[in-house]
């Protein structure tokens, strides 16, 4: 299995190359201390660094010009002609906080659902086996870039779904692979906390101030990060 993060720079956004560089650096000492090997962790961007004797998978060719949310996509695309394998596929600030193997699910997907109601697929933490699906997910996009809303995780929402053709099957994965805190979910938390299998495996968060109720478990649940996930994402993120 391969430990996928895709990022692409826009435009403008060079200021926050420094910052997103030392995240990715967490990123890797993370990983690598919660036993992912180093040829397994595949970083793609479009800028070069080097940490701990991981390199980024260099893209400069297969970009999304017109949704900046869906060059993950595109990246990942660009990763599975590089490599036979199976992928867990994340944001650059969703945080892993166990070691864990691929799950088993019969599907080419497994996927967090963001919404019970309307089935809404998030695409910031999910399971995928190598296929041709990104490339047909390529082609969707650069099709139907005229009706599609501009925020990537919809385009991968509505790709799912079947807008245009047949829907994609999926298994649902368990929350536990990617808990969210942010400044107005804390129902959701709560909720997605009483639906995680425990241990919770991995975090999201936004920002510093969003991870720091981790820190210090100021939740409801009492739940916080441990000590070591502490240290790095201290020494990277917050210096």
């Amino acid at each position: 299995m391969k430990n996928f993060i895709g990022y692409i720079y826009k435009d403008g956004e060079a200021s926050r190359q420094a910052h997103l560089i030392n995240i990715l650096k967490a990123q890797v000492e993370n990983s690598l201390r919660l036993g992912w090997k180093k040829e397994d962790i595949v970083f793609v961007t479009n800028f070069e660094f080097e940490h701990m004797g991981v390199t980024p998978l260099i893209n400069m060719t297969l970009h999304c010009d017109w949704s900046v949310w869906t060059n993950k996509h595109y990246s990942l695309c660009f990763a599975m002609r590089h490599f036979e394998d199976n992928w867990w596929v994340h944001d650059h600030d969703m945080w892993q906080l166990q070691p864990f193997e691929f799950p088993k699910f019969e599907s080419l997907l497994m996927l967090n659902v963001i919404d019970i109601e309307s089935g809404r697929a998030s695409d910031s933490s999910f399971f995928i086996k190598k296929s041709s699906l990104m490339e047909e997910f390529v082609k969707f996009c650069d099709n139907n870039r005229h009706i599609m809303h501009r925020r990537g995780e919809i385009f991968w929402h509505e790709f799912i779904r079947g807008e245009n053709r047949m829907p994609i099957p999926y298994d649902v994965l368990d929350w536990s692979y990617g808990m969210r805190k942010n400044k107005s979910g804390r129902r959701k938390f709560r909720r997605r906390y009483n639906a995680c299998d425990k241990p919770i495996k991995a975090i999201h968060a936004r920002r510093p101030e969003q991870m720091a109720s981790f820190f210090r478990g100021q939740n409801r649940k009492s739940f916080s990060v441990d000590d070591e996930f502490f240290e790095i994402y201290r020494k990277y993120v917050l210096a």
